[in-house]
Formats: C-alpha cells, sequence, structure tokens
C-alpha cells in the first residue's frame, strides 16, 4: 500500500516539516531495517560478553585478537568503500525502472469515455445498447483482471482461479471456454484477447450494416488506436515483471552489506577489549553508534532498493493494485452501465443483465484491502476560516 507523506511537508520552511516524516512507522526505513539491526545488535553484545568472559584470558586470547584486528582491516578495505557506489548506482537504476512501470499503468477511463460518447447517437433498442454496454465493460475489466492475476501476489490472492471469476460474473463459461481453446499455450497470459473481442464485436456490427454500426470510421480509427495503446501498457507491465534487474547484480549487492555486518560485528571487538578480559566501555560504546549508523544507512539503502524492484507485492509502499481493480470496476460501471438520467441499462434475461458487478474477495484478500485509493494530499484537509468571512475582491 502507498504510504503518502505529502501533506506532512507541504511546506519545507517550517522547522520541523520533515521531522514528522522522519519518525514515521509504516513504509520507513526504521521497519525495513529492524529486524537486521536488532540481531547485529546481539551478535555484538554477545561477542564482547565471550570475548571478556572466556577467550580474552584464555591460551589463544592472543591470536584472537591478531585475527580481529586483521578482520578490522578487511572492513576498511577498498572493497568495503565500493559499497555507496555500488548501491547509489542500483538505486538509480531501480528508480528509473519504477518510474517507467508508473507510466504502465494505464486506466480504462478514455475508452470507456469513447465508447460513452460514440454509442450515444447510434439509433440501438434500450435492451441492445445496454447489453453492449456491459459486454464492452465486462471485456475491459477482464483485460485488467488477467494481467494483475499473473504480476501481482495480491491480485492472485483475491482472485487465484478463473472459476472464482466465472462465479463473480467477470467472465461467462463460453467466454472461458474460448480463452483456453485457442492454439496459444496454457500458460501465457492472454490478458488482450479480451480486448480483440470488442474489437471483433465492433467490427462484426459494421460489416453487417452501416446503420446498426456503433462507430463511424474516423470514430473506429480512434478508438481502436485507444485500444491498441492500452494494450501495449498493459504488456509493458508483463515484460516488465518478466525482465526483472539481474539476479548476480542484486546478490552482489546484498552480499556486499552483509559480508559488512558480519565483519563489524568483530571489528567492534578491536582495541575494545585487554588481555585481562576488561572491556573499555567508553570507547564500545561509540564504536559500537558509529558502526550501527553507517550499517543503518547501507542496510536501508539495499532495502529501498529491495522495495522498489518489485512495485506490485505486499510491501508498504508498493502499488495499491487491489484499490486499482476496484476503481477501473466502478469507473466501467459508472461510464458504460447508466443512462444521462442516472438509470441503469438492465436487460430482462443473459449474463449481461449484472450491470454492476463487483469483484469478490476471498478471505485472505478481505483481511488486507482497503478503501484508500488515489486522491490529493489536501482531501481531507477543513481550512479553519469560516467561508462567510470571505470578502469579495475589488
Amino acid at each position: 500500500m502507498t504510504v503518502t507523506y505529502n501533506l506532512s511537508v507541504s511546506t519545507a520552511s517550517h522547522l520541523t516539516a520533515f521531522y514528522k516524516v522522519m519518525f514515521r512507522w509504516k513504509g520507513s526505513v526504521w521497519k525495513l531495517v529492524a529486524a537486521e539491526m536488532l540481531v547485529w545488535y546481539l551478535a555484538v553484545v554477545c561477542t564482547l560478553a565471550l570475548d571478556a568472559c572466556f577467550i580474552a584470558t584464555s591460551d589463544y586470547g592472543e591470536d584472537y585478537h591478531q585475527f580481529i584486528r586483521w578482520l578490522s582491516k578487511c572492513a576498511n578495505s577498498n572493497f568495503i568503500e565500493t559499497l555507496p557506489f555500488l548501491l547509489g548506482f542500483t538505486t538509480g537504476f531501480c528508480f528509473d525502472r519504477w518510474f517507467s512501470i508508473f507510466n504502465c499503468l494505464d486506466w480504462p477511463n478514455n475508452a470507456a469515455h469513447m465508447l460513452n460518447t460514440f454509442m450515444k447517437g447510434r439509433k440501438l433498442s434500450a435492451k441492445r445498447e445496454s447489453k453492449l454496454r456491459n459486454t464492452f465493460a465486462r471485456h475491459l475489466r477482464l483485460a485488467y483482471i488477467l494481467i494483475f492475476r499473473d504480476i501481482s501476489m495480491v491480485t492472485r490472492k483475491r482472485t487465484p482461479t478463473m472459476e472464482g471469476l466465472v462465479k463473480a460474473g467477470m467472465i461467462t463459461q463460453k467466454e472461458l471456454e474460448m480463452l483456453h481453446a485457442g492454439r496459444i499455450s496454457e500458460d501465457a497470459c492472454k490478458y488482450w484477447i479480451p480486448l480483440q473481442w470488442i474489437i471483433v464485436r465492433i467490427r462484426e456490427m459494421r460489416a453487417a450494416s452501416k446503420k446498426d454500426s456503433l462507430m463511424s470510421d474516423y470514430e473506429s480509427v480512434e478508438f481502436f488506436q485507444e485500444i491498441a495503446n492500452l494494450r501495449g501498457n498493459l504488456g509493458d507491465l508483463l515484460s516488465f515483471d518478466w525482465v526483472p534487474m539481474p539476479i548476480a547484480f542484486m546478490q552482489i549487492i546484498t552480499a556486499a552489506v552483509y559480508i559488512t555486518m558480519f565483519l563489524t560485528v568483530f571489528t567492534v571487538q578491536s582495541g575494545v577489549v585487554d588481555k585481562e578480559g576488561k572491556v573499555d566501555y567508553l570507547i564500545a560504546s561509540w564504536t559500537i553508534i558509529t558502526l550501527s549508523a553507517q550499517l543503518l544507512l547501507y542496510l536501508g539503502w539495499m532495502k529501498s532498493v529491495h522495495v522498489i524492484i518489485n512495485p506490485f507485492g505486499e510491501d508498504d509502499d508498493d502499488f495499491e493494485m487491489e484499490w486499482l481493480l476496484d476503481h477501473h470496476t466502478s469507473v466501467l460501471n459508472t461510464l458504460l452501465g447508466k443512462r444521462e438520467s442516472g438509470k441503469q441499462y438492465a436487460p430482462a434475461k443473459g449474463p449481461e443483465a449484472q450491470p454492476n458487478l463487483v469483484l469478490t474477495h476471498t478471505v485472505g484478500s478481505l483481511l488486507r484491502a482497503t478503501d484508500r485509493g488515489i486522491k490529493g494530499s489536501m482531501a481531507d484537509v477543513n481550512p479553519r476560516e469560516d467561508p462567510s468571512e470571505y470578502m469579495p475582491t475589488t
């Protein structure tokens, strides 16, 4: 779920503006690194205790401290110094990829508006127009469901099987059989087929009779181009999910950060515990504070990269895929399921008799469902000024 904070930083001149953001928990760097930092602190305390109580006063204590000094040199080697460069390069690449994915989140509003506009001037019976509207809305909605099921775990949990979509009325049994009847592999994502059904339906009506055609020549060209753009953007979403960042590169970044954390567990002991097992707590505290600050930056940097690699997951800052499905369903129901007067188009019989379909939930998806969608950061702000006090301008 996307974490918004624009309201808290609406002005940069306020002294405490960005402090409100720094101490948030949801989606924050503190939440991302809490588990690893806790393990690191426990490991540091345990190794210091073992060194002070047992190792320092033993026969091999000097050899152990010599080994610790060698590890401290490794931790300050050139390899570790290149870690900020690796993390910075990876972050830049991932952010560029994240924005490209965001730009591919095409909405069905334009296609629905075009259908709604082009169909108004046609001489169709109310029953036939209602059936066409609900069919087109169902096909557009199905295209989004099919693509989101293959790239988003949230959507997959909500629509685990195609039979569930049949029960929810998102697709008819005949359409489901047509979806699986082609020569395309069963495992392939067939999100584009419902869009093709819309084009075929419009072409068949134009070929049968120009009087019964839904669109003129110009309108059909514009609408087909909109469908092609929509199909292209949805296909790009699948491509981004199919080809992630090279796994070897991510392994290098992750291994470098965790190796650094492992080495620093032992470098804390360098110069802190003497031969008699006494601990200099002042030096130990200062060393732990400085190293933890450095590790917090490195680990938080790496975790941020992990989050933005796949924005379709279940992290706090991932895209609201579940809300997007509900929004698209609501928009299609509104634009293609209502008359100008507000009355619903509803045929008497058939699977198209349900103009306002809603995608159902499973138990798992319902537990994490949210009604917070896309809205302005100031939408819930109520100004203190009384509107009656406003003065007309002169």
